[in-house]
């Protein structure tokens, strides 16, 4: 069964290249302070890792608020752990 996942992880990750790969094309992004043009595939990469970036800074922050909650903390007042 591992070998079927990653048969179908290869021809997934091997489509996906043949699509990006198809459109060369120049997007041209603009900011406040800058014009950038760049290709539809670094373009996409970029928001990709954005976004991977995001949601591990928002799964720490989360992560972090959970563990520094009273209910995490154990009640020693008592003598009870």
């Amino acid at each position: 069964m591992r070998y079927v996942y990653v048969a179908l992880v290869l021809v997934i990750t091997i489509l996906i290249a043949a699509i990006e790969l198809e459109g060369l094309e120049q997007i041209t992004l603009n900011s406040i302070i800058t014009q950038v043009t760049l290709p539809v595939p670094a373009v996409l990469l970029f928001v990709y890792f954005v976004g991977l970036f995001a949601g591990a800074l928002v799964c720490t922050v989360v992560q972090s608020l959970y563990d520094t909650s009273p209910a995490a903390t154990p009640n020693t007042e008592n003598g009870l752990n």
